[in-house]
């Protein structure tokens, strides 16, 4: 297959992680003070932009992306979940994104 639509395949699903952990994050700190929360609330929108630039891009070539597993999905969200009763600290939090962020640019 074209090195581009696999490159632009591991976007969608790199964005489509980020769009689902950036929002299980602002769940898990809905009822906080943190101050990152304008922080994330950007980077999800960044984050959305990317899912729909890609599937648009994806569906022009007659492509399809494909999704994290459910289980995959399930795991991170409890991992967020523990994360955040140990520390939920602007910067455990920072961390935490960071980590995520790292790990997304280095499957790309």
């Amino acid at each position: 297959m074209d090195a581009n639509l696999e490159l632009l395949k591991s976007i969608y699903k790199n964005a489509d992680m980020g769009v689902k952990s950036l929002t299980d994050l602002l769940v898990a700190i809905k009822h906080t003070d943190n101050k990152i929360k304008k922080l994330i609330e950007d980077e999800l929108k960044g984050y959305e932009s990317f899912v729909k630039d890609s599937k648009k891009l994806l569906e022009k070539h007659k492509e399809q992306g494909s999704k994290t597993s459910f289980m995959t999905d399930m795991m991170t969200k409890m991992g967020i979940n523990k994360e955040i009763k140990n520390d939920n600290s602007d910067s455990a939090i920072a961390s935490m994104v960071i980590e995520g962020f790292t790990m997304g640019n280095l499957e790309l």
